[in-house]
């Protein structure tokens, strides 16, 4: 047995609310990158991280997209949102991530306009774990948020949450909830309804009450999918929800491996 089919249990299992020191956030970003890439969150690296004291529980150390992931994310939803194809004028966005965790996928794609003062750009994250949330609201207070209009953490679960979002602002919803175990069974093909809520709930929920909200607004969904993900259980997505905008192998600079599918569309009226 690999050393990541031994950690990852200990980490969602009896280790899952521990706090993560240096060493054990190395070594596991070693046995699942085998190398490639160094620990990295919140763009800290593993000494800075402890240094400033920010905080990873065990299964936050699993879950999270690291800075690989999400600088990746960030810049492709900033091309999307800027595309002449969509004919957005961009001038206040949400970016909603339903399942936080870490927040650190909301803390980058919430920076996608740090370079300009002509978007207002809000983040907003959910966590419904009282223990991660309290780790990821004190690692937040900790950071430089001072890039976005507002950026902040709700204990919550939001798929009954209230979103109060105005009425001329487009949203970003980042859909990227936990697996099941199965994502990381050798040759496993998953499907977008193995996810606890299920992919296409999620996106029908934040539909229904957005689309209340502002008919005329922009709403577009981001789901970061394992590479083993069916494309059948993707393009399904597309005949009753939601427009598709762009899906593609996520492949990071100096690198030739796709770490993960990027599905990104617009809802359906």
């Amino acid at each position: 047995m690999s050393r990541l089919h031994s950690i990852r249990p200990e980490l969602l299992g009896p280790r899952a609310l521990e706090v993560t020191d240096e060493r054990l956030r190395s070594e596991f970003t070693e046995a699942t990158w085998r190398g490639k890439f160094a620990f990295s969150v919140y763009g800290e690296g593993n000494t800075q991280f402890q240094k400033k004291k920010l905080v990873l529980l065990g299964r936050m150390l699993v879950e999270t997209k690291m800075d690989h992931y999400a600088v990746d994310i960030k810049r492709v939803l900033r091309e999307i949102l800027d595309s002449e194809e969509l004919g957005m004028e961009v001038s206040e966005v949400w970016v909603v991530d339903p399942f936080a965790g870490s927040g650190n996928l909301l803390y980058h794609v919430s920076k996608m306009y740090e370079d300009t003062d002509l978007v207002k750009v809000t983040g907003v994250g959910y966590e419904l774990d009282g223990d991660v949330y309290k780790a990821a609201a004190g690692n937040f207070a900790k950071l430089n948020t001072r890039t976005c209009s507002e950026l902040s953490l709700v204990h919550a679960d939001s798929m009954n949450a209230v979103l109060d979002i105005p009425h001329n602002a487009h949203v970003v919803v980042l859909v990227d909830p936990p697996w099941a175990e199965t994502e990381w069974s050798e040759g496993k093909k998953l499907s977008l309804s193995d996810t606890t809520p299920a992919v296409p709930d999620i996106l029908k929920s934040f539909k229904e009450r957005l689309s209340e909200q502002a008919a005329h607004r922009r709403l577009l969904f981001a789901i970061p999918c394992p590479t083993n993900t069916t494309r059948d259980s993707i393009t399904a997505l597309f005949k009753d929800i939601m427009l598709p905008i762009s899906v593609q192998e996520m492949i990071p600079t100096d690198h030739d491996i796709p770490l993960h599918t990027l599905v990104v569309g617009m809802a359906l009226p």
